[in-house]
């Protein structure tokens, strides 16, 4: 899907340039160009930033999870708990 009609950057480029670092609408500018005509891509870009963040903070809690599960003795995709060390 076209994301930037007058730079006719894609969704994937954009998404691309989000996993390379960009944080900010201007930042993906800068990166792919995407934003630099009209500005009617900006708020599909922005959501392209927020959905991107929102999956970066699921995959911290699932890891934070899954260290608190080890921090427990219990197993991480069980929850069963690890036998006591002998």
């Amino acid at each position: 899907m076209i994301v930037c009609l007058c730079q006719g950057v894609s969704e994937r480029v954009v998404q691309t340039a989000i996993r390379g670092g960009a944080c900010t609408r201007k930042e993906v500018t800068n990166s792919c160009g995407a934003g630099a005509g009209c500005g009617g891509c900006h708020g599909s870009i922005r959501e392209l930033l927020t959905e991107a963040k929102a999956e970066e903070r699921r995959e911290l809690a699932k890891v934070e999870n899954a260290q608190s599960r080890e921090d427990k003795g219990t197993h991480p995709l069980t929850g069963v708990l690890f036998p006591a060390p002998a």
